[in-house]
């Protein structure tokens, strides 16, 4: 379930609670937003974010052939953005675009970048990520004369 999905789910418990009038301990869309949204901003990671696949998946004809064009780029260390995160059966799963998305000619056997949306998405869990951390910003420093 989409964090989108479950705000969506409080709108209309939201309302059925009003038609109701269901006492306000009783409302099960404040109990989604206290005990379940928050769950998202503590321990998943943000749209946007960068991750990498913490280990290569196994692509094969007889168990992934939707994924065989992408074989060459879906391996350990790839680095990804975050576009979606799910809640599904208690684990985040999460939908990524790889920064390294290509294909391969199959007359030249030439890598080609893909762009855009011919990217595409592609679902791992969240065994399967790590967020990388931004790099240290270097502050130069300057060379100050103090007084006392």
């Amino acid at each position: 379930m989409k964090r989108e999905d479950l705000e969506t789910l409080a709108a209309a418990l939201d309302t059925i609670h009003l038609a109701l009038g269901a006492h306000p301990h009783l409302n099960a869309a404040n109990n989604l937003r206290r005990d379940v949204m928050p769950i998202f901003d503590r321990f998943a990671f943000p749209i946007g974010a960068k991750v990498r696949l913490t280990k290569t998946p196994e692509i094969s004809w007889s168990k992934s052939w939707g994924w065989m064009r992408a074989k060459h780029f879906l391996v350990e260390g790839a680095v990804a953005t975050v576009t979606t995160v799910d809640l599904w059966e208690g684990k985040f799963n999460y939908g990524l675009v790889f920064d390294d998305a290509s294909y391969i000619n199959e007359m030249t056997k030439e890598i080609v970048p893909l762009e855009g949306e011919r990217r595409g998405i592609y679902i791992f869990g969240e065994s399967w990520v790590e967020r990388l951390t931004p790099k240290p910003q270097v502050l130069s420093v300057v060379d100050v004369e103090v007084s006392t």
